[in-house]
């Protein structure tokens, strides 16, 4: 208020504490209403909003927690939801893309990677199996080597800890090896004139066919946690959105193509070796659900059986 306008004697100046309480206060005004800093430890960059903070990881052959978190800084979210909103009937026009941007493919943070693990003498519930995949003395018994062997697969492929144990999901990402190189060696897809996805929960991979001829070879995914399941039987993908973005979760699933009440496969930014599980979806790399994108039509036969193992 303007000196002239004020009754009664002048005030004094405030002392040096009322100037750094009103200094203060006024610092933190002014970073709300610009959107400066990082108010929120979980905030996406270049991001107002507010995003549920990652959950911490779970050792993805042995279910122990983690010293790390499940989606680490700068490598993007994790979208594993399948519950977002999604129209029951296919869409009528065009595949219509979403304003807001995708995060970038994340480049590998390996500093800050978790410290390595030790090797475990345990064998695993898929010791044979890993055993035969690395072709290593199929014998079901752990041995120094055995170890040393898993070990390095694990750390080339994510799977975390990376302590060497044959669990479920080396065992499946090394079957989706196998199986892209004997895709015809494959069963339980029925045949059908149409394009037609073939999801076999028991090894986790997916693959395309028409008729008799591959359009994509298999592919490992993740599906849905003891919690969440994927569904099984017969389905047909209803929507297609390639910039989908999950209001429920704030979090991106590109390439989405749905195919039962919310459920859909996408493609993650993360780790897809990661436990446990999505919330329904069939989660797929990044590349794969691209690729993926460009097999598919609306319309399209999708076949799920099995059970994560």
């Amino acid at each position: 208020m303007p000196a002239f306008f004020r009754s009664g004697p002048p005030r004094r100046s405030p002392g040096p504490l009322h100037a750094r309480v009103w200094a203060a206060a006024g610092i933190l005004t002014l970073t709300c209403l610009l959107g400066g800093g990082h108010a929120f430890a979980d905030e996406a960059p270049g991001s107002s909003t507010r995003t549920p903070r990652a959950d911490r990881g779970h050792g993805a052959e042995t279910g122990q927690d983690l010293p790390y978190p499940l989606n680490l800084p700068g490598e993007g979210i994790t979208p594993d939801q399948s519950e977002d909103f999604a129209p029951d009937q296919q869409s009528a026009g065009p595949d219509v893309p979403n304003p807001r941007p995708l995060l970038p493919t994340p480049p590998p943070r390996s500093s800050l990677r978790a410290a390595p693990s030790p090797c475990t003498t345990t064998a695993g519930s898929r010791q044979r199996q890993v055993e035969s995949f690395l072709g290593l003395t199929s014998d079901g018994r752990q041995s120094p080597a055995d170890c040393k062997a898993i070990q390095n697969y694990q750390r080339q492929q994510g799977i975390r800890p990376a302590q060497g144990l044959a669990g479920p999901i080396t065992y499946t990402s090394l079957y989706a090896r196998w199986a892209a190189k004997n895709p015809s060696r494959l069963r339980g897809c029925p045949s059908s004139t149409k394009r037609m996805v073939c999801v076999d929960l028991n090894h986790q991979i997916l693959w395309v066919v028409h008729g008799k001829k591959l359009l994509l070879k298999p592919v490992p995914i993740r599906s849905g946690r003891p919690s969440h399941p994927t569904r099984t039987g017969s389905f047909s993908v209803y929507w297609r959105h390639k910039d989908h973005w999950s209001s429920l979760y704030n979090a991106p699933m590109p390439h989405a193509q749905f195919f039962s009440k919310g459920q859909a496969f996408h493609g993650i930014y993360g780790n897809l070796f990661q436990d446990p599980g999505s919330y329904g979806c069939v989660n797929l790399r990044y590349q794969d659900a691209q690729q993926l994108w460009k097999t598919l039509r609306s319309s399209d036969q999708v076949r799920i059986w099995g059970r994560r193992p």
